[in-house]
Order: C-alpha cells, then sequence, then structure tokens
C-alpha cells in the first residue's frame, strides 16, 4: 500500500512539473514592487527561430531601465545559464520613454514590458529549456535592485495566446538603419565633434514628425553621452560626451543612435572621425 501511495504520488509529481514546463507561461517571479516571468510564442515565420518573452510588471509610478539607463541607474542583465539544448538567446529591446522631472531622467519602461527573445537551438528536433535570470532595478523616486528567475519549455509547434503581443513589443524594437535611410523619421545629418568646455560635443539632425526623442549610447559603454534639446532649432539635438578615463576633450569611436516618436523608432550606428580607441 506505501508502495502504490507513493507511485501514485511520483507519477503526479513528475505530471505536474512537465505540465509546468510544457506551459506557455512560467510563473511571476515576484521582487520590490514588480514581478517578471517568461511567456512563449512560436516559430519566427519561414525560420526555425523561437519567438519568447521577458514579461515585466510593475506597480503603479513605478519604472525600469532601458538596455542603457542614461546618467544613473540599472541596466538590466540577463543571463540564460543553465538552459538546456541552447544554441543562441537574443533579448530584444523596444524603443523606450524619457521620463523627465526634477532629479533628472530616467529611460526606460513604467507600467508593462515585453522584452522580445528570439531563441535557436542545438537540435531544431527537440524542445529548448530557457531558464533566465533577470536583474533589473525598479524605480519610483529612488531606484530598487531587483531579481527573478523563471523557466520555460520552447518547441515552436504551435501559435500561443502570447504570439500576438510578443510580436507588438516587437514592432517597437528600433529598426536598423544608416543616416538617411528610413521612413517617417531618419537622422539626416551628424556634425564633426568639437571641443566645449572641455567636453566634446556634436550635433545630430533628425527629420520626423513630433515630439521625437534621440538617445545616444557609446560602445564601450564606460563612455556617458548626453542627449541636449537645441534652442530655435527644430529636430536638432547637441550630444555631449563625458569620458570617466579622462579630463580631456575625448571622443569614443562607436556609439549608436537612437531616434523615436510615437510611431516610429530607427537604430543607427555611427563612427566617429577624430576618435580614440579605448
Amino acid at each position: 500500500m506505501k508502495f502504490f501511495l507513493a507511485a501514485i504520488f511520483s507519477l503526479f509529481a513528475f505530471n505536474l512539473s512537465t505540465h509546468a514546463e510544457e506551459a506557455d507561461f512560467s510563473p511571476w517571479a515576484q521582487s520590490y514592487n514588480t514581478s517578471m516571468r517568461l511567456i512563449a510564442g512560436g516559430n519566427l515565420q519561414d525560420t526555425h527561430v523561437l519567438h519568447a518573452g521577458i514579461e515585466i510588471r510593475l506597480a503603479p509610478n513605478f519604472k525600469t531601465y532601458w538596455r542603457t539607463p542614461g546618467e544613473s541607474g540599472v541596466a538590466p542583465v540577463v543571463s540564460f545559464e543553465g538552459s538546456e539544448n541552447l544554441k543562441t538567446a537574443k533579448v530584444l529591446f523596444p524603443a523606450p520613454h524619457v521620463f523627465k522631472d526634477k532629479t533628472g531622467s530616467i529611460i526606460g519602461y513604467k507600467d508593462h514590458v515585453i522584452w522580445p527573445v528570439h531563441v535557436e537551438a542545438h537540435d531544431i528536433a527537440k524542445p529548448v529549456l530557457l531558464n533566465v535570470k533577470l536583474e533589473y532595478g525598479v524605480c519610483e523616486k529612488i531606484c530598487i535592485p531587483a531579481s527573478g528567475t523563471a523557466k520555460i519549455s520552447l518547441s515552436g509547434e504551435k501559435k500561443t495566446e502570447f504570439e500576438a503581443q510578443i510580436k507588438a513589443a516587437e514592432a517597437r524594437v528600433p529598426q536598423k538603419m544608416k543616416t538617411g535611410e528610413g521612413k517617417g523619421i531618419s537622422i539626416t545629418k551628424i556634425s564633426e565633434p568639437a571641443t566645449e568646455k572641455n567636453h566634446a560635443a556634436f550635433t545630430v539632425d533628425v527629420a520626423g514628425s513630433k515630439p521625437l526623442e534621440l538617445l545616444a549610447e557609446a560602445m564601450p559603454d564606460s563612455w556617458y553621452l548626453e542627449v541636449q534639446t537645441v534652442n530655435n532649432i527644430d529636430n536638432q539635438f547637441k550630444i555631449i560626451v563625458f569620458d570617466p578615463q579622462s579630463a580631456q576633450s575625448r571622443i569614443p569611436c562607436d556609439i549608436v543612435l537612437t531616434a523615436m516618436n510615437q510611431s516610429k523608432a530607427i537604430e543607427v550606428p555611427v563612427r566617429l572621425a577624430g576618435c580614440i580607441e579605448h
């Protein structure tokens, strides 16, 4: 009798575990005024790339950061360590918002966000057990570190109830363009960097309907690029370069400019003239 009960319990536990791994979503991982989980989509069209998403919920008035948090903040760190049959996993970040208050600005999201994830398997005939550990910042007036772990099985054999939500988030991921490219919004001109008050600076002209926002990232990310609007000049922004390793006027070689309005976002990689390699 004891053996029979133990066998029944083991079978029940196995079925429960299997169901959890085969569900289209993981349980919510709770943290300070936030929670995160993994959701599953299907295959990307005509490819073996699997569709997933990291979904984050935030309490009212709380925000979390984009991939580059700005002057201060906590950039998200995503680890896929412990996954099975995983060849590659790429996290995509939808265009963020710039939230400004008396203390400065936050580049990120409020209320709710889904970060699409493109997943490739080592063996496409077998599912991927995707294991995610996320470390991120959650902010109202001050920023508090948050974390969560989630696990989900991805096979891509069918579409799920989350497919439309993941695709909608992916539609807001900035499209990669070159200078002068883009319909609806484009970066039309980048000036040569010049020295202003011991800092290098340059201007960027953006074409598109307002309201427009411009974000700037340096590669590597030890540099900080401050974006300012230029008074009396429509759709022009000034980028001021702050180099933490030197008080001299130096500039990074590789930067990424992200231009956004309410309908579209683009991402333009730029190689600056007269730069210094780190």
